[in-house]
């Protein structure tokens, strides 16, 4: 019986280190309630830096200024988003060089930046903070890629 004990108790923590790692990256919305949400850009071009097996279409200066959000989308995108983890965020998931940003207070008065590009991807950055990366592959709309 105490073989067995030793056998089964690395396995049942094994498993639930990784049912708490998948709970971590499947949960949604933010880790705080925001107060404020502010656009500072809007149709914003980063130049052609994602690289192109990573894009998720042909983008142009030009392409880019019609990705527009109102402060209300924004914050849908975040309640609706599900955390990603930072590997996931920047090797597996599609990205645009389109992108929409700003600046959010938390209600405890934190301060912070974030951004969305048009695949669907968000990060946040409290001051003082670790970023934290986010998709929302059920947001819609025409501003987003399918």
């Amino acid at each position: 019986m105490r073989r067995l004990q030793i056998v089964l108790l690395p396995l049942t923590f094994g498993c639930l280190c990784s049912l708490a790692a998948l709970a971590e990256e499947t949960e949604k919305g933010l880790p705080f309630d925001v107060r404020s949400i502010q656009i500072d850009v809007m149709g914003g071009y980063s130049g052609d830096t994602v690289k192109e097996e990573n894009a998720a279409a042909d983008e142009s200066e030009e392409s880019c200024k019609d990705f527009q959000l109102t402060e209300g989308e924004v914050s849908q995108f975040f309640d609706s988003a599900r955390r990603a983890s930072p590997s996931e965020y920047l090797h597996d998931l599609k990205a645009s060089n389109c992108y929409v940003t700003g600046s959010l207070v938390a209600k405890d008065g934190s301060e912070g930046t974030w951004k969305i590009d048009r695949s669907k991807r968000g990060f946040v950055m409290l001051a003082g903070g670790e970023p934290g990366f986010y998709v929302c592959e059920g947001c819609k709309g025409a501003s987003f890629y399918d």
